[in-house]
């Protein structure tokens, strides 16, 4: 019995080492992928600019007038990019599978790693990763443009707006929010993607047998 059950365990080593190994390499495939392809890297870019500079004129076109009661969410208001910025953040994610797809490449890739499921969880995780990454200083550049900004619009402590800081915890939650946010959007246009494409890959296969048969 305790032959079988070493035998078993030493089984169960092997593949979940084999699992690992596969994992490791799509993921190194992936970034690979992703961070030599120059259009990325500019898109990447393009959220953190994007997102800061429209939160930037969102913080510099609102206006606390003195005497009046200014109902307005400071934090929010400096976060008024993160909307914009998503949409960067989706065509990125478009980008990432659909190249692969257009250009017949996912052959290559799948004949390399072939379990798909390995693929897919790699692109998620290394577009996960960048997208967070650049989500963060995205966020953390509109708070500080917010920061700079709006207390020369009228949002001051004299008026009830204290200076914007992560040490305040709805500025911290918004922040971390709004981080998580753009990479949901980010995995959930991939996984869209991912499925429309396995479905037209699966038509067009069942379309081929259909005119062989």
């Amino acid at each position: 019995m305790s032959h079988a059950v070493h035998a078993e365990r030493t089984a169960m080593r092997h593949v979940l080492h084999a699992e690992w190994t596969s994992m490791r390499e799509a993921l190194h495939a992936e970034w690979t992928k992703l961070h030599t392809a120059g259009g990325n890297g500019w898109l990447l870019l393009a959220v953190i600019a994007l997102t800061m500079a429209l939160s930037a004129v969102a913080a510099t076109a609102a206006t606390c007038s003195p005497g009046l009661a200014c109902q307005v969410d400071t934090t929010k208001l400096s976060l008024t990019g993160v909307e914009f910025g998503q949409a960067v953040v989706a065509v990125l994610a478009v980008l990432v599978i659909s190249g692969e797809y257009s250009t017949g490449m996912i052959r290559i890739t799948l004949t390399a790693i072939p379990r798909r499921s390995a693929v897919l969880a790699a692109k998620a995780a290394v577009l996960a990763g960048v997208v967070l990454a650049a989500g963060t200083i995205a966020v953390l550049g509109s708070l500080l443009a917010g920061r700079l900004l709006l207390p020369g619009h009228g949002f001051t402590p004299a008026h009830g707006f204290p200076p914007l800081s992560l040490a305040d915890g709805p500025a911290l939650r918004a922040a971390v929010g709004s981080v998580l946010y753009l990479a949901l959007i980010a995995l959930l246009s991939l996984g869209v993607l991912a499925a429309w494409a396995a479905a037209a890959l699966l038509a067009g296969g069942l379309l081929l047998r259909l005119r062989d048969a």
